[in-house]
């Protein structure tokens, strides 16, 4: 038996249709490995703000409108399926938690079945308490179980106590642990006996040949330094406004979606915000780039944070300067790969510096290679053969 030849069931950290990342990537290639996937939409993993709330009723009105004889899950691909589930958006509340494990938890599996899989590799990319609940839904019907985990999780909830508690459950609850960088792999070792190191990666499409330059990028003169994902409270806005300022013959492009936070950057004439752009056009747009960013604010969650984007950026040989992260730290690359700097003057500095020398004898692409998706999902699906043969399956 093995994991890639399997049915999977995921809970996911992401909605299918939003930004491209690890979750929709591990599933669409088991997928393709001939499994069948039910794949379940973010769940969340706090109580709702109250720009959250759009997204909820829009959910619940598509649940409620939806023609008799629905589906249970939208074709995504041949073998994909998508569930969007209606629960109750309040992760720490026991009622909410028994109406949800009443009304989506314990269906699932049923749901699944109904499906075509079979008894299926059932992961978790989110630790809170209706995971968990849909997770042991499956005892009985799994073949595995997987808690793939790429945050501090305690960091980005209201109630870090609770998810503490929560993420203990699903820990006592798997027999695989994915972790997304060192720096969690150490912290989770510590709870768990089995516990991978496996980083988010980088998709085959960023290792191909150049590509022409996107007409609204060519609008943009050079030099152009990038940054390519969530514009969101993540992102060291106060750090780049003031390196934008400095550096006015210096181009800065911006591409993704504006998730939260003030920019008052876009008012610089040097700074430009593209906006979403779909994950295949991702590299062309970096080839246009002649240095990239990684400019996350230190914060205790971006302490665990392994920046995916960074070996995006090498795979098309591109030298990146970011802020000192542990994991950037980690990895230990020269600096004609990677420059770091936390502050205005050094990350001009850097930027100068990668600009100058952006066509240095150093193999980035080799350093990218490491971190393929291709090799990471074989290490990972090779430790789950091996969780299985454990457990006599």
């Amino acid at each position: 038996m093995t994991a890639q030849g399997l049915d999977h069931v995921c809970i996911s950290s992401i909605d299918w249709g939003y930004l491209w990342q690890g979750p929709q990537e591990v599933m669409t290639r088991l997928s393709h490995a001939g499994g069948r996937v039910v794949y379940v939409d973010h769940m969340g993993v706090r109580a709702p703000y109250l720009e959250d709330w759009r997204r909820i009723v829009a959910r619940a009105i598509a649940w409620i409108r939806a023609p008799r004889g629905r589906p249970i899950g939208r074709s995504a691909q041949d073998r994909i399926f998508v569930i969007s589930p209606v629960v109750l958006p309040f992760p720490w509340s026991r009622v909410a938690r028994a109406v949800n494990r009443a009304v989506f938890a314990r269906r699932l599996p049923l749901r699944a079945r109904a499906l075509g899989l079979g008894d299926p590799v059932v992961w978790s990319f989110v630790p809170t308490p209706v995971a968990v609940d849909a997770v042991r839904a499956f005892r009985g019907r799994r073949v595995c179980s997987v808690y793939y985990c790429v945050a501090d999780f305690e960091e980005v909830t209201d109630r870090p106590s609770e998810m503490r508690r929560s993420e203990d459950e699903m820990l006592k609850e798997v027999d695989v642990v994915f972790a997304g960088g060192r720096v969690l792999q150490r912290r989770l070792a510590q709870r768990h006996p089995r516990v991978v190191l496996a980083p988010f990666s980088v998709g085959d499409g960023f290792f191909g040949a150049p590509h022409p330059l996107p007409a609204d990028l060519g609008a943009i003169p050079g030099p152009r330094v990038g940054y390519v994902g969530g514009l969101h409270s993540h992102v060291d806005v106060e750090l780049l406004h003031e390196v934008v300022r400095a550096m006015p013959a210096v181009q800065f492009v911006f591409i993704g979606p504006k998730v939260s936070g003030d920019w008052p950057i876009e008012r610089e004439p040097n700074a430009h915000f593209v906006g979403r752009r779909s994950y295949g056009d991702l590299p062309a747009y970096i080839d246009g780039f002649d240095v990239c960013l990684i400019p996350y604010r230190r914060s205790a969650f971006t302490e665990t944070v392994w920046p995916t984007k960074l070996h995006e950026y090498l795979a098309r040989d591109k030298p990146v300067v970011s802020t000192s992260l542990p994991e950037v730290r980690l990895l230990g690359y020269p600096d004609a790969a990677v420059r770091v700097a936390d502050d205005p003057s050094g990350m001009a500095a850097a930027i100068r510096a990668a600009i100058a020398e952006r066509g240095a004898a150093v193999d980035r692409r080799a350093l990218a290679e490491r971190y393929s998706w291709a090799r990471t999902l074989e290490h990972m699906t090779s430790q789950i053969d091996r969780a299985i043969e454990a457990r006599g399956g």
